[in-house]
This record gives structure tokens, C-alpha cells and sequence, in this order.
């Protein structure tokens, strides 16, 4: 550290920042005030030189609550009451530390303002000890138990899930074209290369539940996040993404029509992606000449299809089965009436 810490704006916000570097750890702090009061700068300015005053005499406080201010510090000391798993549970990140208790519901605002106030005082106990009963303790393991056995339940129902996606899959190549059938059936593939385990054999319900088939909407989601690409290269495009989650939601609309499911299990599934990622790349009209007149030199046989696909826009399969009865001459109209691929019968 050689010199102080001197304010800068906090990003595009109009809040403080002190930034500086000791021994290779970093710190950043943030004063009250805005940038663009020039008083509450100016003590932000004397802030970052006692900090280098400290530093010089070696009085510096790693834990910066020395240069807080008592709101701040306060502020900091502020517990957050959430409802988990059946119980109450008191968090706060004290000193890098993220802890946590579990309270019975008319005690967690009084244990919340007790860790508050050791923790303005400095004597929080970490290992929570001090704000745990015989009781209490007793009720959040049951509930935490019974909260695990609820996911292995699920998971159990779900393990076929598999076997359920393959039928709904058959169901769809005979329900539409095979070329229109193509994600799910990518799906199919992703998700049979995923690990399962014996559930008759599995005794740890924790480790069960990590080779589990994306049973629900917020494991969908997990999954469509993580996965890569056939190669396992790169992650996912936004439409891939896009179209697999399309697929889990289909199925889902699946088990409820035919399977007698009371909801869909993927219902709420939503992929953000960059719609700018979206937007399909199309051949110029320089482009196409240069297409259509390699076809004209190299494989003549080919070049007034490849011209007739660039000026109508017909899909591959809907070409393959034009015939000249579909040509409407007099109102210059082609009719599509068939649509043909590869792996048609």
C-alpha cells in the first residue's frame, strides 16, 4: 500500500467507493454519502488516509469494522429471517462467515435481535451454541429429515421418467413428421447419457438425488444451463436452450393428458436468452448469385433447384415431394400439400 485509498464512484451508481490492496488481499469499503456531494466526498478522501495512517502504524483493522459508522455496522449486524424447510431460520454473514440457526416461529424475531445485537457488541457465536435448544435443534433435524424424504419421494415417482419420455417421443414421431419430431428426440439422447442410479440399491437419499432425470421445472432449468453441446465443447446456444425447454414442456402437457397427472411438472420453465442470438443469419443477394452460379458451373443438373429453393423459400422435406400437379400455372401459385425426409416410410 503505498499511497491512500482514494474515492471513486461506485460503478454507474452515485455511491462511494474505497478501494486499495495490502499484501495481496483486497478491500473495498463504502463510505456514506454520494459522489456528487462534494462535503461527503471529502470525508470519504480523509477516511482513506486515516485507513493509511493505520496501515503505516500498523493499527489497521482487516475487519474495517473501525472505519464503520454505527449505522453501518448496525446495518450489517441486521439478520435475515426466512421460512425453510418447515422451520425458521435466522442468516447473517459475519466476518466472511455465512451462519445460520433455526428458531421456533414466536422466537425467531427475539433470537434475531439477540445475534443483532452481539454482533453490534462483537461476541457472536459462531457456532450457535449459545442460541440453540435441546428443542429446537431436535425439530430442525426432523424437519430437515423430512424435507429429504419428501425429494427422495419425488425422485422415486420420477425415476421412471425415462422410460415415460421415450413413450411420449413415440408418440410424437407418430403424431407429427419425423423431421418435425427432431428436439425431442435430441432430448431423448441427452438425457439417456445421463447417470442414474439403482434406487432399490441407493441408501444414501442425498447421493440419490444427485443422478437424478430432471424431474421438475428448477432441475430442467439446472440442466438445460449446465449442458454442452453433442461435443461437449462449449455450452449450450440460447436456441437450443430455447427448444429443449419447449420439449420438457410438451412432455409435461403429456403426462397430464395422458398420464392423469394433476399439473405439469415443468409448468413456470422459462430459458432468458439474448433474443439479439435469435435473429437467423441470411445469404445476401451477392451470396446467392455466388451459390447459384457454383451450381451452375459445378453441378448443372442441381442449379435451377438451387435457384427455385432461393426465390420461393421452401423447406428441403416440402420440395422433395412438389409434384407438377401441385403448380397452380394460371395463378402463378405453388401448393403445398406434402412433405417428405430421409426417414419418411
Amino acid at each position: 500500500m503505498r499511497r491512500a485509498p482514494r474515492p471513486k464512484q461506485n460503478g454507474d451508481s452515485n455511491a462511494i467507493i474505497l478501494d486499495w490492496t495490502i499484501s495481496g488481499r483486497r478491500y473495498t469499503l463504502s463510505p456514506p454519502g454520494k459522489w456528487n456531494n462534494s462535503d461527503d466526498v471529502d470525508r470519504a478522501a480523509k477516511l482513506g488516509e486515516k485507513i493509511y495512517e493505520d496501515y503505516k502504524t500498523g493499527n489497521f483493522d482487516d475487519t474495517l469494522k473501525k472505519y464503520l459508522t454505527p449505522e453501518q455496522i448496525k446495518s450489517q449486524c441486521t439478520p435475515d429471517i426466512r421460512f425453510k424447510n418447515g422451520v425458521w431460520r435466522v442468516y447473517l454473514t459475519h466476518e466472511g462467515q455465512k451462519l445460520d440457526w433455526v428458531a421456533m416461529s414466536e422466537q425467531a424475531k427475539k433470537l434475531a435481535a439477540q445475534i443483532e445485537q452481539d454482533c453490534v457488541n462483537g461476541c457472536v457465536d459462531s457456532s450457535g451454541q449459545k442460541y440453540l435448544g435441546n428443542e429446537v435443534r431436535a425439530r430442525a433435524e426432523e424437519s430437515d429429515r423430512k424435507w429429504l424424504e419428501k425429494q427422495y419421494a419425488e425422485a422415486t415417482q420420477f425415476r421412471a421418467s425415462l422410460e415415460l419420455y421415450e413413450e411420449f417421443v413415440s408418440f410424437k414421431n407418430d403424431e407429427l413428421q419425423y423431421s418435425s419430431s427432431g428436439s425431442y428426440r435430441t432430448l431423448l439422447n441427452r438425457l439417456k447419457s445421463l447417470p442414474m442410479c439403482d434406487t432399490s440399491k441407493a441408501s444414501d437419499l442425498e447421493e440419490m438425488l444427485k443422478t437424478n432425470f430432471p424431474y421438475n421445472a428448477e432441475l430442467a432449468k439446472k440442466y438445460l444451463n449446465e449442458a454442452r453441446d453433442l461435443r461437449r465443447v462449449k455450452p449450450l446456444e440460447d436456441k437450443a436452450k430455447k427448444n429443449l425447454a419447449t420439449c420438457f414442456t410438451a412432455f409435461g402437457n403429456w403426462l397430464v393428458e395422458k398420464k392423469g397427472y394433476s399439473q405439469n411438472p415443468y409448468r413456470g420453465l422459462e430459458i432468458k436468452i439474448n433474443k439479439k442470438s435469435l435473429k437467423k443469419k441470411t445469404f445476401d443477394t451477392e451470396e446467392i448469385q455466388r451459390i447459384i452460379a457454383y451450381f451452375t458451373e459445378k453441378i448443372p443438373f442441381y442449379a435451377n433447384f438451387a435457384d427455385f429453393r432461393f426465390r420461393v423459400g421452401m423447406r428441403s422435406g416440402e420440395l422433395a415431394a412438389l409434384k407438377w400437379a401441385d403448380i397452380d400455372w394460371k395463378n402463378a401459385q405453388i401448393l403445398v400439400h406434402d412433405s417428405l425426409s430421409q426417414h419418411a416410410s
